[in-house]
């Protein structure tokens, strides 16, 4: 096709060139064998498409009636053990300014992205003198990425939950006052309609992103349940977790399976 085609903008091939392009195929039934082979493969992919797009709609629906409205203090849905509202807390009293340094700790195999909250094992591609200006952050630990998207608006906070290791000084970190359930957090501090408030009241528009102001933010207030509740809810949506990250792999398989066998079953 690229050696018919003509120059410029958009490539075209006039019918004449087409008609005149050599290709290989193989006999009536073997090509009827083959293109059903790959159609029961293709529902099969979509299958789990839809099976990963359920559970993360079903996610979605849950969080919503899991934690409470704006201007309500029970969510809709709970666990029939509990029946007490959650109560308003000040977020100075759940969380302090994280102020560790790396000094040396850590190298740069243990380097987390926040974007993704993994470890980058290659680093990011800062020094090793540079390094021991890094923060650590610590399991529990929450960082604040300023960066707006469809999905948040404002800028989102998320939990480490891999383990400790270091992240560049540029964001703003922060280590819980007591043990907290991790499972909880990682979901409620990174809940839009739950953070857009404190963060909107504790931000200011930065050059690449915003910033936030820490005696601000450790003003505002949000709900809490119960430590056992935060247990409960959050086992509960970890459950959930999974089962999107099996659904997930199982179509990154499908998918790069049939990648291989579409360079294997053609010339």
């Amino acid at each position: 096709m690229k050696s018919f085609a003509s120059s410029g903008t958009m490539q075209i091939v006039n019918k004449s060139e087409f008609s005149k392009l050599q290709l290989q195929y193989p006999i009536l039934e073997e090509q009827q064998k083959i293109g059903t082979f790959f159609q029961q493969l293709d529902d099969l992919i979509t299958l789990h498409q839809r099976k990963l797009s359920d559970v993360k709609k079903l996610k979605a629906g849950l969080l919503q009636k899991m934690f409470p409205k704006n201007g309500e203090t029970v969510p809709e849905v709970r666990f029939p053990e509990f029946t007490n509202a959650w109560e308003q807390r000040k977020l100075g009293d759940l969380y302090k300014k994280n102020l560790e340094r790396n000094k040396d700790q850590f190298k740069a195999d243990k380097t987390i992205s926040i974007a993704s909250m993994r470890f980058k094992p290659e680093g990011n591609g800062a020094s090793e003198s540079s390094l021991s200006t890094y923060k650590v952050l610590r399991e529990g630990d929450i960082a604040f990425e300023g960066h707006k998207s469809k999905q948040f608006s404002f800028g989102r906070f998320v939990v480490n939950d891999i383990g400790n290791g270091i992240m560049s000084p540029r964001f703003t970190t922060l280590r819980p006052s007591q043990q907290i359930p991790i499972k909880f957090w990682k979901q409620y501090i990174n809940y839009e309609p739950i953070m857009k408030y404190p963060i909107v009241n504790s931000t200011k528009l930065g050059t690449m992103m915003n910033e936030l102001v820490m005696n601000d933010f450790l003003k505002q207030t949000i709900l809490v349940p119960s430590i056992a509740e935060q247990e409960i809810i959050g086992s509960f949506f970890k459950q959930l977790d999974n089962l999107i990250t099996l659904h997930q792999r199982k179509l990154e398989h499908l998918q790069q399976q049939k990648k291989a066998l579409l360079q294997q079953m053609f010339i």
